[in-house]
């Protein structure tokens, strides 16, 4: 069996000056979802370190706030109620990329 050393030295010099073809290019679609931007939560407002507002990093203009029913607000119950609404807000404003290729009529 080859020590170790061997392994990692052979290693480096299979790959030194491995470069693609110029002009090569991916096939189309294959990395679709690496270019499209995805919706992701954004924390504007904290009290403390819990957090109170956030806002989609698509739609800035949408805002979620929570609230709670106690007169303590808690932590995990902050960060779920705001994870809910950006959720639904996700599910009902940001198609899935799968519904964008998808075709259309039979």
């Amino acid at each position: 069996m080859p020590r170790a050393s061997a392994l990692v030295s052979h290693k480096k010099d299979c790959c030194r000056g491995a470069r693609l073809r110029p002009g090569w290019k991916p096939p189309s679609g294959l990395w679709e979802t690496e270019r499209m931007k995805k919706p992701f939560l954004r924390v504007t407002k904290w009290l403390g370190d819990i957090p109170v507002e956030a806002i989609c990093a698509l739609c800035p203009d949408f805002v979620f706030r929570a609230s709670s029913s106690h007169h303590r607000p808690n932590k995990i119950e902050y960060q779920e109620k705001l994870q809910q609404s950006f959720d639904r807000h996700v599910k009902d404003t940001h198609p899935p990329a799968d519904a964008l290729h998808a075709p259309t009529g039979t």
